[in-house]
């Protein structure tokens, strides 16, 4: 077949001959076969025959031999030459001697010679015999030949007539074979027919599909791969059209980013990973003094200091693009060389890219020398500021501590005089000088919040603390003053709003004090109203707090500058209402650094709102009640105070007559340590700033003398800060007392300091558990209470139990936040009373609150 393949024939003569030539073999084969078969069953049946015919005849001759009947013995071989496949017949003796004999005259007298196959046979005859014994004597033989010409004959006629079927057998094959493989190929040439139209240009050219033959998935896939190549070849016109736009708009681009890169003000050197420079810009031939000619294809190198170029084709070497690196993507500060070897800084950012397989790196540099001469400038200029506001603030302390110290004076004097003075006029001058005082300390206060928010020195306290408390507390101590110009103070606090939170309380109520404070007193008629709500993410709460009135209102143009310095809405203000104008700003401050945000919006002549929100860290456990004070169970207890200023050490002593504390002074730090040292104090107060050694450096000694001993006195510091400050060594002192400070103020510190409870004069326990953060709002809220008492009072005498339940509820809510558990207790069961309008238990349960009231009183105030 392969032989075929390579004559040139049509292919359906090609497969005609192949199958005429296989006929062949087979029919070959089969003749083989045949002719094989034929021989061996021709060898058969002349053998059989000649054994058969020796057989009869010695069987029949035996008898004859034995009696010499010779007649018999010819008759007998007569009768069998006389069959025509038989050549002789004969009989011998015992000694060889022919006795009878017939056959063919060519055979009949033939010298006898046995054969013993058929095939070998080369005279005619099929010579064989058969020896005849009388039992154990032998008696002669008998010999026969069997023709074996009819046996060749029927061979070489069989074989004749095979050969001429076989021959006709294969013609026909031929010609069939023809015929079909005529019929099986006209699909192959239709085939090739549409293959020659498709490589003349005609695509999408299919042949018809006749039946499901092999032939058949043959035309199949060649229509699908007609199709395939037409599409193929539409898309790779697309291709070729698209990426001949594609090419038009690169060289566009690469036009425009040429313009770019010769235009743009940046230095731009693009290189390759090994460090050779392949885009050098008309900015970088500026900066650096080379032309792009002279370092195409040179090493970036040159433009670094040694040192730099070594550790830069260090990383180039190391780079791997599938890695992020610390240097790309990244702003860096380095060095570049001039031309001329000047060393100059710049400003550099890099950024790998992968093109046709090969990193390349972009550089863009920007020449920093007047930056960095400004930057320079700027530093020495901060430095200057920062010495003049560190001398600024070391001024403020200064003045602080020395302006408090005399106030203290004037304010504890007036305070004493005013206790002894029945005079209405000269009582009414010195409340003036008080106010006068106290607005001046307010001042002062705010002038030194302002001075540590402008530095950076002021930190936020971040401790657990009641929310709620806050809010009702700061609202209670404005609500006396709203009812005073006749103004409803309402609180909203929404259910979302936790009960416990951790951060700055002090602060919150700063902001809180400030905003309501403002509303009171820029509104005239109506009410202020306070909302609260609170989400909850991550992080923590966020608290949203909203002070609306009803107030005077701000101008558009004039709310923008409210949260300004010294700036209030309209300057006539600060004459009729007063102020500094630092509240606000005090506000937008410190909500900044609790982050959050305040704003404001108003409509003039009908009210503000103040919005802010302020962040606050989940409390770590509910906060449920105010820190209790230091208990001691002394009488008396002994209070060491470290104090320079004589006119205080005068005003303590003073204050200190009705007050059942031994008090021992010291006038500086090393003899505050050296009474410490010899005698036992169960407090002490240490003022910090002080001469020979100060409060603090005594506090030190104090501390290390504790951890020895393993005493633990409470050390407070002693000074003229804010009673709300926290900034104070936390790790010397256990709290701070403030100067300037009035005889109830002291007496509370005292109070709060040495018993968890106060007894009376008569011994009675008055159950009083005051918070020192509050101290200052105690009296203020004795007062009011004592107020709604009385009002609480006219409504049960006319039974107005709605009225009377409604007052006994406001009281019972603050009473035990304040530390007077008794006011609760006593307004809960008013109130309860007054649910069941019980008129007997609400008269004596209110008498029972005013007796308690008026004891309070006479201790605190």
């Amino acid at each position: 077949m392969m032989i075929l393949s390579n004559i040139p024939m049509s292919f359906k003569l090609k497969i005609a001959i192949g199958v005429v030539f296989i006929q062949i073999v087979t029919t070959v084969a089969a003749l083989y076969v045949s002719v094989g078969f034929l021989k061996t069953y021709g060898v058969k049946e002349i053998t059989v025959r000649a054994e058969t015919a020796v057989t009869l005849l010695g069987s029949s001759a035996q008898e004859a031999i034995l009696v010499n009947d010779f007649a018999l013995l010819d008759s007998l071989t007569k009768s069998l030459a006389a069959h025509d496949d038989i050549t002789y017949a004969r009989v011998k003796n015992e000694i060889g001697s022919t006795v009878a004999q017939n056959g063919k005259s060519e055979y009949a007298h033939s010298v006898f010679e046995s054969d013993s196959d058929v095939r070998s046979v080369a005279d005619g005859s099929y010579d064989t015999y058969e020896d005849l014994y009388n039992g154990d004597y032998y008696i002669g033989r008998v010999e026969v030949g069997v023709a074996t010409a009819a046996y060749t004959s029927f061979i070489r006629n069989t074989l004749k007539e095979m050969f001429i079927l076989a021959a006709i057998q294969i013609f026909t094959t031929l010609i069939f074979s023809y015929i079909l493989a005529h019929i099986l190929t006209m699909q192959v040439y239709k085939i090739a027919d549409a293959s020659a139209r498709i490589t003349a240009g005609e695509l999408g050219v299919t042949v018809a599909v006749e039946g499901s033959d092999e032939l058949s998935k043959v035309a199949d896939a060649f229509n699908t791969m007609s199709l395939t190549v037409r599409d193929s070849h539409a898309e790779q016109e697309k291709l070729l059209h698209d990426f001949s736009e594609a090419k038009m708009l690169a060289e566009e681009e690469t036009a425009k980013i040429r313009v770019i890169l010769e235009t743009v003000v940046d230095a731009i050197v693009i290189i390759k990973q090994d460090g050779s420079i392949t885009v050098f810009n008309n900015a970088a031939e500026k900066m650096f003094g080379y032309t792009e000619e002279e370092l195409l294809g040179k090493s970036v190198n040159i433009l670094m200091p040694y040192d730099a170029a070594v550790n830069h084709q260090k990383r180039l070497d190391e780079f791997d693009f599938s890695k992020r690196s610390p240097v790309i993507g990244i702003i860096r500060d380095i060095e570049g060389v001039h031309s001329n070897g000047s060393v100059f800084p710049i400003e550099m950012a890099v950024s790998a890219s992968m093109l046709n397989g090969e990193v390349f790196f972009t550089g863009v540099i920007r020449d920093v020398t007047e930056r960095k001469k400004n930057e320079q400038e700027l530093i020495k200029a901060k430095q200057t500021a920062e010495e003049a506001s560190r001398a600024k603030t070391a001024f403020m302390a200064v003045m602080s501590h020395e302006i408090r110290t005399p106030m203290n004076v004037v304010i504890g004097l007036v305070d004493v005089l005013k206790t002894d003075e029945t005079d209405k006029s000269r009582l009414s001058k010195l409340n003036s000088i008080a106010g006068a005082a106290e607005s001046l300390m307010g001042i002062l206060n705010d002038l030194l919040d302002l001075s540590k928010l402008d530095t950076g020195k002021m930190e936020l306290e971040n401790a657990g603390f009641n929310l709620h408390e806050v809010f009702n507390i700061t609202a209670d101590f404005f609500s006396y003053a709203a009812s005073e110009k006749g103004l409803n103070l309402y609180m909203f606090m929404d259910e979302n709003v936790p009960q416990s939170v951790k951060g700055d309380k002090h602060r919150l109520r700063q902001i809180l004090s400030n905003l309501i404070g403002n509303a009171v007193k820029f509104t005239h008629t109506g009410s202020i109203t306070v909302k609260a709500d609170a989400h909850r993410d991550e992080t923590g709460w966020k608290l949203y707090v909203e002070v609306s009135d009803t107030g005077i209102g701000i101008s558009s143009e004039n709310i923008g500058k409210i949260f300004e310095e010294f700036t209030q809405a309209d300057q006539s203000m600060s004459r009729k209402y007063g102020g500094s104008g630092l509240g606000l700003a005090i506000c937008r401050k410190l909500v900044t650094m609790m982050g959050g945000e305040i704003y404001a919006k108003s409509t003039p002549g009908k009210g503000s709102s103040f919005l802010f929100s302020v962040k606050f860290e989940e409390a770590e456990e509910e906060i449920k009640k105010t820190p209790k004070p230091i208990e001691t169970s002394l009488d008396k207890p002994s209070v060491l105070i470290a104090e320079d200023s004589e006119d205080n050490r005068n005003l303590i002593k003073l204050y200190a007559k009705s007050i059942p504390v031994r008090i021992t002074f010291a006038e500086d730090g090393q003899e505050a340590l050296n009474k410490y040292k010899n005698n036992t104090y169960h407090l002490v107060l240490m003022d910090r700033r002080m001469p020979v050694m100060s409060g603090d450096e005594a506090a030190e000694e104090i501390r290390l003398i504790q951890k020895e001993t393993g005493e633990k006195t409470p050390l407070f510091s002693f000074s003229a800060n804010r009673p709300d400050e926290t900034d104070f060594p936390k790790d010397l002192y256990d709290g701070h007392f403030s100067k300037p400070f009035k005889k109830k103020d002291l007496e509370e510190f005292f109070m709060n300091i040495f018993s968890g409870t106060i007894s009376s004069e008569s011994g009675e326990d008055l159950r009083i558990s005051i918070d020192p953060d509050l101290a200052d709002l105690v009296p203020a809220y004795i007062e009011r209470k004592a107020e709604e008492i009385i009002e609480m009072r006219r409504a049960a005498e006319i039974m107005d139990f709605e009225k009377t339940e409604a007052i006994a509820h406001t009281i019972k809510g603050t009473g035990a936040s304040y530390g007077f558990i008794i006011i609760t207790e006593t307004a809960k069961a008013i109130e309860d009373a007054a649910k069941k309008k019980d008129k007997d238990a609400v008269m004596q349960n209110i008498r029972s609150l005013e007796d308690y009231t008026q004891k309070v009183r006479k201790i605190l105030i």
